[in-house]
């Protein structure tokens, strides 16, 4: 960062002394240069390093940026382009601080400066976007750029001598409809997402950029609305025959995937109160939020309706008024393609009726705070895979006398059939579990598909909001996370005591 200071300290350099950069002569030279493509231009910026100059101008009553080599004592255009400057600023400022690095700023607060670099072979690449404000005693540097196929959105804090205090970044989103204008020449402005001009505070990108982003995905439809959070494009987005609809954009798969909802009700609007991602209806009756459940599954489904009030994971419910009562099983809006918009619940009951538990059955231990064996074997004297508390839901393979053979999230054994309940609906008291409210890990996990470290790790987001469902011999536990329904095993040691 205090190379980034030092650039801006030279630009101001520039900017107190414009006509020192270079003698009047030479400025004459660039000046006949640019006269024979566009005549009778005025209000030239330039600045100049060696035998490479740049130059900010007005022509016909358009902004246009060049860049200019000299060959043999004869200067030639490289670089011409309009559309990357704002055409509703002023001219920027320019900066040649070698003849590898331009810079251009404007002024106005926040200070938003553009950087190309020019690579091997002498073609000058996409810009870079910084963006800098202040608060309190501090300034915010931001970053953003555009590399293999995603748009990276970087901040930092200094102090006001350009001390880097903390750094972080936004998760990276894909853009490869920008894989046209990866070059100086190419680059359109109006295409990349600008910082400091967004509606909420701190949203990310600017709602122009994602105009554009949906007109490059779906150009049959037209754009409503968009957002993009938990590292996923959404859109409301309105067909040829009027219809509205959601679209959730991933790329888990290595290729933009779109999903699109079952029509919406005509008066949905999106960005309800400070609901910012959420669909509401019916005069703000009804506020869902839409959300893809894990990397894995394809499906887009409901996480949440009313203001919170009620939560859904793929295969379970909770409300606000019970926080530690889970629904488990299937309900009827986790996949939006398929949803019925007319049906959605408005209470706890309405939705809890739904959950279909179906092919189920739940670990229920005499005393709550033991757990129950899952075997190898429908015997006791058979090996055993772990013990399990009550509220661990299995998934029922075949009864056999008093065993039930089940599956506890990819683990298969048995299990005594009087110690399971196969009464609908399932409710967990996740009190009973270790760390109810969410484990915390004293460092974050690995998580195995199996308990091996030589097996595969899972990938999550964070496997914060997660349960321990079970303990394995040799230090293994097993996890399970309601929200994503991913569960696997890990030896990382939780930061409360799991007896």
């Amino acid at each position: 960062m205090k190379r980034l200071c030092l650039m801006l300290s030279l630009l101001l350099c520039a900017l107190l002394l414009p006509a020192a950069s270079f003698a009047q002569s030479g400025e004459n030279e660039l000046a006949a240069c640019l006269n024979q493509r566009y005549p009778g231009f005025e209000k030239a910026v330039y600045d100049q390093w060696g035998n490479t100059a740049a130059a900010v101008f007005i022509h016909n009553g358009r902004k246009i940026l060049c860049l200019m080599e000299q060959t043999n004592g004869q200067w030639q255009i490289t670089v011409d382009n309009p559309n990357a400057l704002d055409q509703d600023a002023p001219l920027p400022s320019l900066l040649l601080n070698s003849d590898q690095a331009l810079y251009w700023s404007y002024s106005d607060y926040p200070s938003v400066t553009y950087s190309s670099l020019r690579e091997t072979g002498g073609v000058w690449q996409m810009p870079t976007e910084e963006v800098i404000s202040s608060a309190m005693e501090e300034n915010i540097v931001e970053l953003v750029f555009y590399q293999d196929g995603q748009i990276v959105h970087q901040w930092a804090l200094e102090d006001k001598e350009g001390n880097e205090k903390s750094r972080a970044a936004d998760e990276t989103f894909p853009a490869p409809w920008l894989e046209d204008m990866t070059t100086l020449q190419a680059f359109d402005l109006s295409r990349f997402p600008v910082l400091g001009y967004t509606e909420y505070e701190g949203e990310w990108p600017d709602n122009a950029f994602m105009a554009q982003a949906a007109a490059a995905l779906m150009p049959e439809y037209t754009y409503l609305r968009g957002t993009f959070s938990g590292g996923y494009l959404r859109f409301l987005m309105q067909k040829a025959d009027g219809t509205k609809v959601f679209v959730g954009v991933d790329d888990d798969e290595g290729s933009l995937r779109l999903t699109e909802s079952t029509p919406l009700p005509q008066d949905v609007t999106y960005g309800v109160e400070n609901f910012t991602d959420s669909l509401g209806w019916q005069e703000n009756a009804v506020c869902v939020s839409l959300k893809k459940y894990t990397v894995e599954d394809s499906r887009w489904g409901v996480s949440y309706m009313g203001f919170g009030d009620i939560s859904f994971g793929p295969q379970c419910m909770r409300s606000d008024e019970n926080y530690t009562l889970l629904y488990f099983g299937s309900h009827p809006w986790n996949d939006m393609t398929k949803i019925d918009w007319s049906t959605l619940p408005t209470t706890e009951e309405e939705a809890a009726d739904c959950v279909n538990g179906s092919g189920y059955a739940m670990v229920k231990n005499p005393d709550p705070a033991d757990r129950l064996h899952l075997r190898t074997e429908p015997t006791k004297s058979a090996a055993s895979l772990g013990k399990y508390y009550t509220g661990t839901p299995v998934k029922v393979i075949r009864v056999q006398g008093d065993w039930v053979q089940v599956d506890v999230f990819g683990r298969q054994g048995w299990m005594m059939k009087k110690y399971l309940d196969f009464s609908e609906p399932y409710t967990i008291d996740l009190t009973i579990f270790p760390g109810y409210d969410g484990v915390e890990w004293k460092k974050d996990p690995d998580v195995y598909q199996k308990p091996d470290e030589n097996a595969g790790t899972i990938k999550a987001p964070n496997w914060m909001n997660t349960y321990v469902i079970g303990i394995l011999e040799d230090g293994w536990y097993h996890i399970w996370n309601p929200w994503t329904d991913k569960s696997g095993f890990t030896k990382a040691i939780p930061s409360m005591r799991v007896g």
